[in-house]
Formats: structure tokens, sequence, C-alpha cells
């Protein structure tokens, strides 16, 4: 199942029943776009240092845009075969780069 661009949660919940085992890495949470504080707070305050897999963050879901972003990083297809495992963002961290540069929004003068 590939997401949506904006994928809703009745879809984050569909892919998270298909990869349940999947874990899901405090790296993973900060490449989605996720801050640190937020994140280290929440693995804190749900986790305590327990290995987490997508089925553990099923619950959070509905209510935590933290979560639905990882899930979304997480399994947004990538690359012209369609795997999973979250290349999206370092596509995205180079056009932000281009971006500074103004190669892809380039200043009107």
């Amino acid at each position: 199942m590939a997401l949506s661009e904006s994928p809703s949660t009745t879809e984050l919940k569909e892919v998270a029943a298909q990869y349940p085992d999947v874990e899901i890495t405090r790296q993973d949470s900060l490449d989605a776009g996720n801050c640190e504080s937020g994140t280290d707070d929440f693995i804190e305050a749900n986790f305590k240092g327990k290995t987490i897999t997508v089925n553990d963050l099923v619950p959070y879901i509905e209510d935590y845009n933290g979560v639905q972003a990882v899930l979304a990083y997480k399994f947004r297809p990538t690359g012209s075969r369609g795997e999973i495992g979250g290349i999206i963002p370092s596509i995205l961290q180079q056009e932000s780069s281009m971006h500074r540069r103004g190669w892809l929004f380039p200043m009107i003068y």
C-alpha cells in the first residue's frame, strides 16, 4: 500500500496493520521532521528505553502529529521500485539545501 502525499489516520492505521513489527527509531522521528526535545520527551514518557515498533505507535496515531509524521516518513514509497524506508526526507533535505542556495526558488529582483 502506497501512502498518499498527506496520509489520513486511516491510511496510517492500515499500513501499520501490515507492518506491525517494523522498528521505529529516534532517528526516524528526527528524520521525519520532529524536534529533538519533543521526540525525547515522547519516548521517555511512553517507552523508557524500550525498542519501539509500529504496533506500539498505533494508539498514538489519532492524537499525535509527530507519530503521524514518523509513520508517513517510514512508509512513504521511495525510489523507482517503491521500497519503503524513509529515503524521501533525504531528498527533501537536498531540496532544502538547494532552496537555501536559491536553486529551487530563485529570488526575483
